[in-house]
């Protein structure tokens, strides 16, 4: 097998088995390689908001919050 073929093999089982994996892999244009790499990114724990993910992602200007 090529070495893509077994990478995104490994990425799509291991965010198939993921529960937060499996919801972004259940929005359209997102695969098992974005999934993966928001998995390993984003600390849901930390994170339960969206809008704490567009903070995390430096997308929230901080003159915005006040």
């Amino acid at each position: 097998f090529p070495v893509t073929i077994i990478i995104k093999k490994a990425l799509d089982d291991y965010t198939s088995t993921d529960r937060v994996g499996t919801w972004l892999r259940s929005i359209c244009g997102i695969g098992p390689v974005t999934a993966a790499g928001l998995l390993a990114y984003i600390d849901i724990e930390r994170a339960v908001t969206a809008g704490a993910i567009w903070k995390l992602a430096g997308l929230v200007n901080s003159t915005m919050l006040q």
